[in-house]
């Protein structure tokens, strides 16, 4: 026959084993999120001082394939270290340059869709690293960019 105390040492036993089994699922799974997000900058990245190189406003006029004239206002950063700073103040005509050119190469319905802007923005930064060289640039940022 069970008695009492047997009946009472099953229950705190399940008891005691399901809230550790809870306490570790919690922090199991909290640790686990942790992990997952996350976010690992690279070494040389933190350990480069990054500066922002502001570009003079640029307004442009586009025309496309149909013959229609678009303008574009473009207003942008790029990000270098900051030990070049100084160096990339002298080549802001050539790098400019380039992106004009760039620019107005475009189809201007392309420009206007939110879905190419990662291309878009990546091949921005080859112009621009092409006409800032031997300075490279890390980043482009854009405070305005308007299609009117």
């Amino acid at each position: 026959m069970i008695t009492r105390r047997q009946i009472a040492f099953a229950v705190i036993y399940v008891f005691s084993f399901t809230t550790l089994a809870v306490i570790g699922y919690m922090v199991g799974d909290y640790s686990v999120r942790q992990k997952m997000h996350k976010i690992e900058m690279p070494s040389s990245v933190i350990a480069a001082d990054t500066a922002f190189y502001d570009l003079p406003l640029m307004n442009l006029t586009v025309t496309s394939e149909a013959g229609n004239q678009d303008r574009i206002r473009i207003d942008m950063s790029l990000e270098v270290q900051k030990s070049d700073l100084p160096r990339l103040e002298s080549y802001q005509p050539r790098i400019i340059d380039h992106l004009i050119n760039y620019l107005r190469r475009q189809d201007i319905e392309a420009l206007r869709q939110a879905s190419n802007e990662h291309v878009f923005k990546s091949q921005l930064l080859e112009e621009t690293n092409k006409g800032s060289y031997p300075v490279p640039v890390m980043d482009i940022v854009f405070r305005r960019f308007i299609v009117l």
